[in-house]
């Protein structure tokens, strides 16, 4: 089916109809969420509140710099008030006053107001505060876990849905493989989704470090982030291993005669 669309977007109307081989409506949905709703949504109208408290503490300002200046008591023309302010002086008859006329409010309270917007925002998104002193300040790799756990898991229903959207992908593509002449499992291709997260390198080496000897090579090395592909790094330690002139072939290991 061929449509077309309005300049807005709102609109479909029918043009043309074609075949296609995909074997099936060849239509991939990436859901976010079981909503199906943005991330930012739900805490849209937090996001409001800190925008319009920001923009009221500028009008403030704006108002604070252009405040009016209130001469009580003084009997003075155009033409004194113009000399006034030509000279920078103000000269006041007895029991006369002068002060600026502003809005009457507390600095503290609109900031402690912004500050629990901000969190407010970082936990009902579920989105660590990475700018929080008492976040950067841990660098425990179980504290950071921790602190991100919230954050994880809804990453992890993001690569689930994500996931089953790229297989749909796939399978379409292999159908169209298929009339081709080239026959393909979408099942057999494994989707692996790897973290942006800081991590403790010295907690992880320890680890691979305690544990050498009681779990396999191939185990440990998936362990180090900065290892992407264990079977080339598998082969690259036997190739070292062989170059060494102690290692012992028969035996599988380095040693001295």
């Amino acid at each position: 089916m061929h449509y077309k669309s309005d300049a807005n977007l709102s609109t479909l109307t029918f043009e043309a109809e074609a075949p296609h081989y995909f074997g099936s409506v060849p239509i991939v949905v990436f859901e976010n969420n079981e909503e199906e709703i943005g991330d930012f949504e739900p805490v849209l109208s937090l996001i409001d509140a800190y925008d319009k408290m920001e923009s009221d503490s500028l009008d403030d300002f704006d108002y604070f710099v252009d405040a009016y200046l209130c001469l009580s008591g003084l009997n003075a023309d155009k033409d004194d008030v113009a000399a006034m302010k030509e000279n920078r002086i103000i000269l006041l008859d007895e029991n006369s006053d002068a002060k600026w006329l502003t809005k009457q409010g507390s600095d503290t309270t609109i900031e402690n107001v912004k500050n629990r917007l901000d969190r407010d925002i970082h936990k009902f998104s579920k989105t660590p505060d990475m700018s929080d002193t008492a976040f950067s300040g841990n660098a425990s790799g179980v504290a950071i876990k921790y602190k991100t756990l919230p954050m994880e898991n809804v990453v992890a229903i993001k690569e689930r849905k994500f996931k089953r959207g790229l297989q749909r992908r796939i399978e379409l593509i292999f159908n169209i493989a298929a009339l081709k002449g080239s026959a393909f499992d979408w099942r057999a291709i494994d989707i692996t989704f790897t973290r942006n997260l800081p991590s403790n390198d010295t907690e992880i080496a320890n680890m691979v470090s305690t544990l050498s000897g009681k779990v396999s090579r191939e185990t440990l090395l998936a362990q180090l982030p900065f290892v992407e592909d264990v079977e080339a790094e598998i082969q690259r330690l036997d190739k070292e291993q062989e170059a060494n002139p102690f290692y012992d072939v028969r035996l599988g290991l380095n040693g001295e005669d």
